[in-house]
């Protein structure tokens, strides 16, 4: 009769007597990624680049990160410093305030990890910063799920990043925390995604 004997939790490890072999699972290690979830993009009013409907992501973006918070994930968020637009007449301040977190999503963001950026995805620099803090095996991610807007433009400039640094991670896309001003472009992104072999849920 076999008999398997749990050692330890953190990684679990069992032994299965009969064949007097040990085997190692890896607790599922999770990464979430919000993509660009900032005042001149959310905001409806006031926004500089409004990306259309994109407050309406909010409740959901909320949800995703305290279902990470729970089982101690990793969160981080892009914040996209686009200082050198040639029709913003703004003030220094108003600019700032654009580039801030989108204020219902502010507190709950400042709890992690901002990578800023200057254009669609993440500098390389960042990218293997990034990969640094995991390269260790009890670190690894499995699982890395891209959020946020546009779908075509930063969701998927960004989620190609994750693939190439971590390329045994999953990269998952939620498609209904995502979304563009274009619809059709929104669709074709997923498309593509699912395509190079990320889970589209």
């Amino acid at each position: 009769m076999r008999h398997i004997e749990i050692i330890g939790n953190d990684p679990f490890r069992i032994r299965d007597t009969a064949r007097t072999v040990q085997y190692y699972i890896q607790e599922e290690r999770r990464m979430l990624l919000v993509i660009d979830a900032q005042n001149d993009y959310l905001d409806q009013k006031q926004g500089k680049k409004i990306v259309k409907n994109a407050d309406q992501l909010v409740p959901g973006i909320l949800a995703k990160i305290k279902e990470y918070e729970e089982k101690r994930d990793h969160v981080f968020y892009t914040l996209n410093i686009h200082e050198n637009m040639d029709d913003d007449t703004r003030t220094k301040e108003e600019k700032m305030w654009g580039q801030s977190i989108y204020s219902p999503l502010r507190e709950k963001m400042d709890h992690h990890i901002e990578l800023q950026k200057i254009y669609y995805g993440i500098t390389p620099e960042t990218a293997c910063w990034l990969k640094q803090q995991y390269k260790d095996e009890k670190k690894y991610i499995s699982r890395i799920e891209v959020i946020g807007v546009e779908t075509h433009i930063c969701v998927l400039s960004n989620a190609i990043v994750m693939q190439n640094m971590f390329p045994d991670s999953r990269i998952v896309i939620d498609s209904k925390l995502c979304t563009s001003n274009d619809r059709r472009l929104h669709e074709k992104a997923l498309e593509i995604m699912q395509g190079l072999n990320m889970e589209v849920i």
